[in-house]
């Protein structure tokens, strides 16, 4: 059996990572069925057409076909189905991802659509198309008891994407150490799993340890990202991790993404993440009103943002700021939300932790209520979501989806580039980023850093754009 999995094309930005999801199901699912044959296929990254598509799976000729759907990328999704029924109208297509989960669409191009978790519920369909089974129109299995999965790292092609700026190794690659979250940001389409128990899992220290291994080993990878939700949400757990990596001599860079609460933070715990090889912290900020962040359930306040960073400087390593512009959230049932002046103060609170050296790099994005988040809920019980946005579903951090009570369209585009402006282009943060360079690589970092907030001052968005035509 051939089966192919597919990240479809959908947006005209640049994919800067690989679809892991389905380096996940295929490593999974050829382990219970080695008899299958799997590719993966991201024409979401190379940006290829419909018709560009069908031709290149006209010649694989596959058995089942499996696409993956973020809310960004959905309306591509359901195209692509629709194309390949219209060839064969006998062939197995099976949808899964975020988006699907929260939405549940009714769309008549797919045969299942796989709620939850992928990798259990997709090889289960498998085994349903095996014994020629009719398949249920949604899929959901339990959630998996043992993560220490490495994905199907044969099925990708590392050297074509590009990966996260700034980064130490060109050689990098994306990697999960945990799943899940025990948070309730009312921002988060994380809640989609909210109810799964448990609600975050870990892998244990040897199986991090045997990936970056194998990674370095097989593929020459240097250094990757660790894109869990929140990394240090088990300080235990993580310690542990540290030490059998600091304990392997595996001389890998590393970077993160973390929570900034008092209690999941310490100065013991960051100078042993130094030691380790962990160089880049991206921390949760969101705002800097703490009635902002009450109101988003983000469940930290300013004070611990900035003892968190400087804890983080203290260890050396260097800090960059994830921000946002536009929340809306319920306050004792009422509508309630962010007002210029607080975006201001979002504003000035980053000015503020670049000029005390304790933010180098940041992200500011346009609070986007994405399906299966609370926001999500709120924006269509208030009928805020505009009307263009639900027909297609085509949208992202970096797009205005809803109309703000509080905040008017034309005032939040010139609040998200003031933020961008404001921040990166200061003559005191300019000639640290100098001071800092080494090698032609950090020279490249520091324009290609300078490149994402003029993308955002000429065209809104940080990542560049590329061709249109799905």
């Amino acid at each position: 059996m051939k089966i192919l999995l597919i990240n479809p094309y959908g947006t005209p930005f640049e994919v800067l990572s690989p679809p892991l999801s389905l380096a996940f199901i295929a490593s999974y699912t050829r382990k219970v069925f080695p008899d299958c044959e799997f590719k993966i296929f991201d024409f979401e990254k190379d940006k290829v057409p419909v018709w560009r598509q069908m031709e290149i799976i006209r010649k694989e000729n596959p058995d089942v076909v499996g696409i993956t759907a973020l809310t960004s990328n959905f309306h591509g999704a359901v195209k692509l189905a629709k194309a390949l029924k219209q060839w064969r109208s006998d062939l197995p297509v099976i949808a899964g991802g975020v988006h699907v989960t929260a939405m549940k669409p009714d769309t008549e191009y797919f045969d299942s659509i796989v709620l939850g978790e992928g990798e259990v519920a997709f090889s289960e369909l498998i085994e349903m198309i095996k014994k020629k089974e009719k398949l249920p129109r949604y899929h959901e299995a339990g959630l998996l008891k043992d993560i220490d999965i490495i994905p199907a790292w044969d099925l990708i092609n590392l050297s074509s994407y590009k990966f996260f700026a700034p980064f130490k190794k060109k050689r990098q690659a994306v990697v999960y150490w945990s799943r899940g979250c025990p948070f309730d940001c009312v921002f988060c389409s994380n809640a989609v799993w909210r109810f799964r128990i448990p609600r975050v899992r870990f892998r244990s220290p040897d199986s991090i340890v045997e990936e970056l291994l194998f990674l370095k080993t097989n593929y020459g990878v240097e250094e990757v990202y660790v894109f869990d939700d929140e990394l240090n949400t088990n300080p235990v757990w993580l310690s542990d991790v540290l030490d059998r990596i600091t304990e392997s001599n595996i001389n890998f860079y590393w970077k993160c993404q973390m929570r900034a609460s008092k209690n999941l933070v310490s100065e013991a715990l960051l100078f042993k993440m130094r030691e380790a090889g962990c160089w880049q912290i991206a921390w949760g900020i969101e705002s800097g009103s703490n009635r902002v962040l009450s109101g988003i359930k983000k469940k930290i306040t300013v004070e611990e943002v900035v003892y968190a960073l400087s804890l983080s400087k203290k260890a050396g390593i260097i800090n960059q700021g994830l921000f946002m512009i536009g929340n809306i959230w319920l306050n004792n049932g009422l509508l309630d939300g962010e007002t210029v002046e607080e975006a201001l103060q979002t504003i000035e609170f980053a000015k503020r932790l670049r000029d005390e050296g304790l933010l180098d790099y940041i992200q500011f994005n346009i609070a986007t209520p994405f399906p299966g988040s609370e926001m999500w809920d709120i924006v269509n019980k208030f009928d805020f979501i505009k009307k263009d946005i639900t027909d297609s579903f085509y949208f992202d951090t970096h797009s205005l989806v809803f109309d703000h009570p509080m905040i008017t369209e034309e005032e939040m585009r010139r609040l998200h580039k003031l933020a961008w402006k404001e921040f990166v282009f200061s003559p005191s943060l300019i000639m640290r980023h100098i001071s800092r360079i080494r090698s032609l690589d950090d020279l490249k970092n520091f324009i290609r850093s300078v490149g994402v907030a003029l993308n955002v001052l000429i065209t809104g968005h940080s990542r560049r754009l590329k061709r249109w035509e799905i």
